[in-house]
């Protein structure tokens, strides 16, 4: 097999356990973006940028107060930051922490995928936005709101439904992450975990072992950065596998994965 079918098929295979509907409870929750991948498998080409997004067409249909979920994901080289906008406003704050994962991704081919959970309101268009280098792309998922359900329930009802969406806010959403990482042998990576949820949150990350990783007890191999980052330094091809990244608060908890890939430096 060669190595850009190799690529395109890791690739596939992580990125598509994404493109699920998944259930947030008590709330329903709506994926509704997906990428298609068209991968270059001229990875050892990093002054060239380039970023792939792609989603469904169509819209959301919601009624108020529900809670929504809508994932993003994109493809380049050099790591592609995914943002949420409306005509407004940005929504997500994947900035604040853009310095720490773009200056380590020099020569990766990444698959990236942001999160954006939010309690709907009134009907609108949500942008995504993936910059990778020089390049951008975007998509745009349109939320229409119907007439309220909750018009036929008791204020009792009511006021428990609103207090379930308040807890549901307070933990933990992991809003930007990599489900593919592909980099050379020798460089640094920086596996991206970043969420949003109560401020007593705790990250832990699980190396390809499944088994809670350890800072400092390895010298300096791992690094938890300040926005719960893992930082590997000096890969090696024992260092492919899936990592695994656990957000918890005392309302919940959410987790994500990412599969490193470490390719061998071009002769």
């Amino acid at each position: 097999m060669s190595i850009k079918l190799f690529i395109i098929f890791i690739v596939f295979i992580y990125s598509s356990r994404g493109f699920t509907h998944k259930q947030l409870l008590p709330k329903r929750s709506i994926v509704d973006n997906e990428i298609n991948e068209n991968i270059d498998s001229n990875l050892h080409n990093s002054h060239q940028s380039r970023v792939n997004i792609n989603t469904k067409s169509g819209e959301i249909k919601a009624f108020p107060g529900e809670t929504i979920e809508l994932e993003c994901e994109a493809s380049g080289t050099p790591q592609p930051l995914i943002q949420f906008y409306d005509h407004a406003s940005m929504l997500s704050k994947n900035e604040i922490f853009s310095n720490d994962i773009l200056d380590s991704s020099y020569s990766a081919l990444i698959n990236a995928k942001g999160k954006l959970r939010f309690v709907a309101k009134k009907s609108e268009v949500i942008f995504c936005k993936a910059t990778s280098g020089s390049k951008t792309a975007h998509a745009a998922i349109k939320i229409f709101v119907s007439a309220s359900k909750l018009n036929f329930l008791s204020n009792e009802v009511f006021d428990y439904d609103i207090q379930e969406v308040s807890t549901i806010n307070k933990s933990p959403i992991i809003t930007f992450f990599d489900t593919v990482y592909l980099e050379l042998i020798g460089n640094n990576v920086i596996l991206p975990c970043a969420s949003s949820g109560a401020r007593d949150d705790e990250t832990i990350w699980l190396n390809v072992n499944e088994e809670v990783i350890k800072y400092g007890l390895e010298g300096d191999k791992y690094t938890l950065m300040p926005f719960g980052h893992l930082k590997i330094k000096n890969i090696e091809w024992s260092d492919m596998g899936t990592y695994t990244c656990i957000v918890r608060n005392s309302f919940g908890k959410d987790s994500i994965t990412t599969f490193l890939y470490p390719m061998m430096p071009e002769k």
